[in-house]
């Protein structure tokens, strides 16, 4: 029996540093396994604000939305100002943006009227294997995020594959 692996597709956008937004998000669209079992991929529209349109909208199994936004993993995460490790203005500028999204949805639909509650998923950065100090950093970031988390491609398929019995991990 053959082990599942990682697509070669998804594997070669996410590590060619040419990648663009839209690369990654049209790979993504065709794996949403990586994603995690919990998500079901909506067929509604992309746009539930006018101006804005979210890359990979997603359907909990609650009736929760949940909008997946793929940047370039071809940036840094973090760097070091200060003796401290913090986020780029990469990961400042994603989070804005979806910040912006979000605050629009709810002004639209808020939340106590409908089912329009909605969460964020910001995919960035591609770090080295074994880069514990990004993924700190992130989760220190993330602590103070509400409804929009922030994590590496690195995360995302490290995840994805501990999750999936009999696969082989990407990028060891």
């Amino acid at each position: 029996m053959r082990m599942p692996t990682l697509p070669a597709d998804l594997e070669a956008a996410v590590a060619d540093p040419r990648s663009t937004e839209r690369d990654l998000q049209v790979v993504l669209q065709r794996n949403l396994w990586v994603l995690g079992g919990t998500y079901h991929p909506m067929t509604a529209t992309r746009r539930l604000v006018t101006g804005a349109c979210h890359d990979i909208p997603l359907l909990l199994p609650d009736g929760t939305r949940h909008v997946v936004v793929p940047r370039r993993a071809a940036v840094p995460v973090v760097v070091e100002r200060r003796g401290r490790t913090i986020v780029t203005e990469h990961v400042h500028r994603a989070v804005s943006q979806v910040t912006d999204y979000l605050t629009g949805v709810d002004e639209l639909h808020p939340p106590w009227d409908d089912d329009t509650w909605i969460t964020a998923t910001v995919l960035i950065g591609f770090p080295a294997p074994g880069a514990e100090v990004v993924h700190r950093a992130l989760r220190s970031f993330n602590s103070h995020l509400a409804r929009i988390r922030v994590v590496t491609y690195r995360q995302l398929l490290d995840q994805a594959f501990s999750g999936r019995p009999g696969t082989t991990r990407p990028f060891s």
